[in-house]
């Protein structure tokens, strides 16, 4: 049995169309322009959605972290906690994806 339901205003399932989420993640480096950037990216490329990641290193490292091997000259606690997103910047980034569509 196939249901359908919306993520957003977009019905999907069934045999609606493919919904194509657009995968940022955390490549925004910590920087907010970028990731205004990205989200025209994925706009330009006709996707359906963005996702970001949210995630605060503490609760998945510790500060003892081994370093990766291909990273040998990097602490990979510090790496892994620039890449969090400042929760401040959820609200703009949603009403920004919602203004380019």
């Amino acid at each position: 049995m196939s249901k359908e339901f919306y993520i957003g205003k977009s019905l999907v399932g069934g045999k609606n169309p493919c919904f194509v989420i657009a995968e940022i993640g955390s490549n925004h480096n910590n920087d907010y322009d970028m990731a205004l950037r990205l989200i025209d990216k994925a706009a330009e490329a006709g996707v359906d959605a963005v996702k970001f990641q949210t995630f605060r290193a503490s609760s998945h490292y510790s500060k003892n972290t081994p370093n990766f091997e291909y990273l040998k000259d990097s602490d990979t606690y510090k790496l892994i906690e620039s890449l969090e997103i400042n929760r401040d910047w959820h609200l703009p980034l949603k009403e920004y994806c919602d203004s380019v569509g």
